[in-house]
């Protein structure tokens, strides 16, 4: 088992509000390189983007209001084959993904701790159901593709979210996000050779 490194850095914010709705995540549409451009401090960011520019990228951050935000998206450059309508595929890869954790807030603003995590995944796409399931190292991923559009679920560390991304013949790319009250999360994937 490959042991995981984790990189723990305080986030500062310094905002105070009643509200416990500090905590967002969307889709956002990287460039070709694999940046996101929002505006965000104390931020951890990321990608993989494969040398015919297939990828997505993330980030996990600070917003100019203090709030913690998570976005995730596809590369516009990802393109994968038609799959077919019958048969499956497994493949396996690795995921990224950055996480804001233990968000609480106390007296004088929000406070929480970034988390770094690679993971190996293992995805089984059901060409004749239009499913793409599995798991790996603490994420689950729960997807329907139409043609080659990937939508659906994915859940990590128990809090659910959501997923977008790319199936074809050979492969899958996909991107994820997620955020409750206490914790946010962004990222990615790919397996086999999308």
């Amino acid at each position: 088992m490959k042991k995981i490194a984790y990189l723990f850095v305080p986030l500062l914010a310094v905002s105070a509000c009643s509200s416990d709705s500090r905590t967002h995540s969307e889709f956002q549409t990287p460039s070709n390189i694999g940046y996101l451009g929002p505006t965000l401090t104390s931020a951890v960011r990321g990608s993989d983007v494969s040398t015919s520019g297939d990828g997505y990228a993330y980030a996990v951050g600070v917003g100019s209001n203090s709030d913690f935000y998570g976005y995730a998206g596809i590369v516009p450059t990802t393109t994968v084959s038609v799959p077919p309508t019958a048969g499956s595929a497994t493949w396996s890869g690795t995921y990224k993904l950055a996480q804001i954790t233990g968000i609480e807030l106390p007296a004088g603003g929000l406070q929480g701790y970034t988390v770094e995590k690679t993971g190996a995944i293992s995805l089984t796409a059901d060409f004749t159901a239009g499913t793409l399931i599995g798991s790996g190292a603490g994420l689950t991923v729960n997807g329907t593709f139409s043609g080659s559009d990937l939508s659906g679920d994915a859940s990590y560390g128990g809090l659910n979210g959501a997923l977008t991304g790319k199936v074809g013949t050979t492969g899958a790319v996909g991107a994820f996000h997620g955020n409750s009250g206490t914790d946010i999360y962004a990222g990615g994937f790919m397996v086999g050779a999308p």
